[in-house]
């Protein structure tokens, strides 16, 4: 896992991104699991195990969902499990971890619901687990 973290890191380093936890507060003190919008309220992410798709319900302060889809991505493959998500670029918004049958790991850094870069970090052996 540290050499994955690793290649995140070379990759944005690389690319001008940064690679910290950024100052996320909105004034409430909350843990955020799943922010993918910043504003400091957790979103929650959905899979759809038949077909695939993925969408994000956001969540106001009084507690409306918007529910939005990815852009630009239909459906993802069912060869692929969501492992995590988290802030991996420190812009306050959650990212999305991925995980191929194959072992191939893949990262998309979001904006909202639109995946701004995906960075592929290569391959990781059945026998390990993120955890």
């Amino acid at each position: 896992m540290r050499t994955l973290i690793f290649a995140l890191a070379l990759f944005l380093a690389f690319t001008g991104q940064a690679f910290a936890a950024g100052d996320c507060s909105t004034g409430a003190q909350r843990s955020v699991h799943s922010d993918f919008d910043g504003d400091g309220l957790g979103d929650s992410l959905w899979r759809n195990v038949e077909t695939g798709k993925v969408l994000i319900w956001f969540y106001d302060f009084e507690g409306n969902v918007l529910t939005r889809e990815i852009v630009g991505v239909a459906f993802v493959g069912l060869n692929w499990t969501i492992m995590e998500k988290a802030d991996y670029n420190g812009d306050c918004m959650a990212d999305i971890f991925w995980q191929h049958r194959d072992g191939t790991v893949i990262v998309w850094l979001m904006d909202g619901t639109e995946v701004n870069t995906a960075v592929n970090l290569g391959f990781v052996h059945e026998k390990w687990q993120l955890q």
